[in-house]
């Protein structure tokens, strides 16, 4: 890895880290709120409080639990860990009966991610790059082996959520997660962080436009 690459990457580090700790405070109440409606749907429907979930996922070569509100009826969710353990959860998102009525909600405004802000204090993600796979994806996938997916931690949101629903296809996305790559090892510190806090911006469009799912 060049020095400038280097340098970019502890940039992005230290200052996810700062800007995750603000962005961790800002929304706590709403995080309250949405545990709160999370706990009492489970207390009605019967089912035990199970508020997070955590899902194993790979991020620059090595694997960590990325965190997230519980969108699935418990039941569901034990089944699915017990029977499909390593494969992504799309197949059981495309059941509306799995889901609770809280988490179709979070689903469709990305809420459910929230608690990633925390991975990202954590150090293991990062603000902005390539969304982490699920590590059964990256072994059948060869093409997923770019080197931003290497290199990069993942992100909580990336250049691809920037564009969600104008562009579509794997390549595609592998193709803007190389040119994030290329803008790091290109650009100056400034750059970085004005480029970032626009992903950031145009990312927060597609949440609002509540199209999740």
């Amino acid at each position: 890895m060049d020095e400038k690459l280097s340098r970019a990457i502890q940039l992005k580090y230290w200052s996810d880290r700062c800007f995750a700790l603000v962005f961790c405070i800002v929304p706590f109440p709403l995080g309250l709120v949405i545990a709160g409606l999370i706990a009492l749907e489970a207390l009605v429907a019967g089912e035990p409080a199970c508020v997070f979930v955590v899902e194993r996922r790979l991020s620059a070569g090595s694997s960590f639990l990325i965190l997230k509100f519980r969108v699935f009826r418990v039941r569901a969710w034990r089944r699915f860990q017990i029977e499909s353990p390593t494969a992504g959860v799309k197949g059981l998102e495309r059941h509306p009966e799995h889901l609770t009525r809280v988490g179709r909600v979070l689903k469709r405004c990305y809420l459910d991610e929230l608690p990633q802000l925390l991975n990202v204090l954590k150090g293991e993600m990062s603000l902005v790059g390539p969304r982490p796979y699920f590590e059964l994806d990256w072994q059948k996938e060869h093409r997923l082996d770019i080197p931003a997916r290497r290199i990069l931690r993942a992100g909580l949101v990336g250049p691809y959520q920037a564009l969600k629903g104008k562009i579509y296809g794997l390549d595609r996305v592998n193709a803007l997660d190389t040119d994030y790559l290329d803008h790091l090892r290109r650009d100056s510190p400034a750059q970085i962080l004005w480029q970032d806090a626009a992903l950031i911006t145009r990312s927060l469009g597609t949440l609002l436009r509540a199209k999740g799912l």
